[in-house]
């Protein structure tokens, strides 16, 4: 399943109305468990920052968790770098719209390109190193990048085997490099980056994974075989909405032996 152009559809009232863009920002919230596990995750390392810390939003897209920096916390920065520049275009005009144009920046660039020392109290990475061949390179750019100290939060797909040693992948998303990564294998490469202490956590445990089934799987199945069951999806996600959203937050405590997804914090 290619998201590209369905993230394109989706990309067009969000920049032409704000109210719906703020719809979007929840609905990512409710529906998406990912953005639930970040958000709080994010929330926990941000009150730990100083007031004025510099946050690095790596690979924004549209904009959520930069939303979230500059809208709960006044006395901190954000610099976001994305390598697609209409998204750029996008950021840059609605948080300048927001009142943030002071506390933001929003820069077309390859990740691969970062060259940037010791700017950053905390780095945001999420569900962009999976799309990366050369991930070690970006994470070692990433490390560069942050303070002594430095924060790099990552959330990304996880799986079993080490894609290291796969030969083929086989993910539901169409424009991954990778299906994910095997726990020990995304430890070794942020210690291979540079990075100190690093803790990585499951995301999507058994409940986690039967909340994506039913809110982005089975929806993305019916749309890749009949693009007119869109027109369903209204109704379809009126009714399961209810349980899907029980699983989510049956998923939250992060104490999952196994999981389709991985949180990483990792230190510089």
């Amino acid at each position: 399943m290619e998201y590209d152009p369905l993230k394109d559809a989706l990309a067009v009232p969000m920049r032409r109305c704000r109210r719906f863009r703020r719809l979007a920002y929840k609905m990512f919230e409710l529906g998406f468990l990912r953005v639930r596990h970040v958000k709080r995750m994010l929330r926990y390392l941000l009150d730990r920052l100083p007031d004025n810390a510099h946050v690095l939003d790596a690979g924004f897209g549209f904009g959520p968790y930069s939303d979230l920096v500059l809208g709960e916390y006044p006395g901190m920065s954000l610099t976001g770098y994305e390598g697609k520049r209409e998204q750029v275009e996008d950021c840059r005009d609605f948080f300048s719209r927001e009142g943030f144009g002071q506390r933001c920046r929003f820069e077309v660039l390859d990740l691969l390109e970062l060259e940037e020392e010791s700017l950053y109290d905390l780095a945001i990475a999420v569900d962009i190193m999976e799309h990366i061949e050369d991930d070690v390179r970006v994470l070692k750019n990433l490390k560069r990048a942050l303070k002594p100290g430095g924060i790099l939060l990552i959330h990304t797909p996880a799986q079993e085997q080490d894609s290291r040693t796969v030969a083929e992948h086989h993910s539901f998303v169409g424009e991954h490099v990778r299906d994910g990564y095997n726990i020990e294998e995304l430890r070794e490469k942020l210690r291979e980056a540079g990075f100190g202490k690093v803790d990585l956590r499951f995301t999507y445990g058994r409940w986690g994974m039967a909340s994506w089934w039913l809110m982005q799987g089975i929806p993305m199945r019916m749309i890749g075989k009949c693009r007119l069951s869109a027109l369903l999806l209204p109704l379809y996600y009126l009714l399961v909405f209810p349980f899907a959203n029980r699983l989510m937050i049956a998923d939250l405590p992060l104490d999952h032996l196994k999981g389709g997804g991985l949180l990483a914090v990792a230190r510089a």
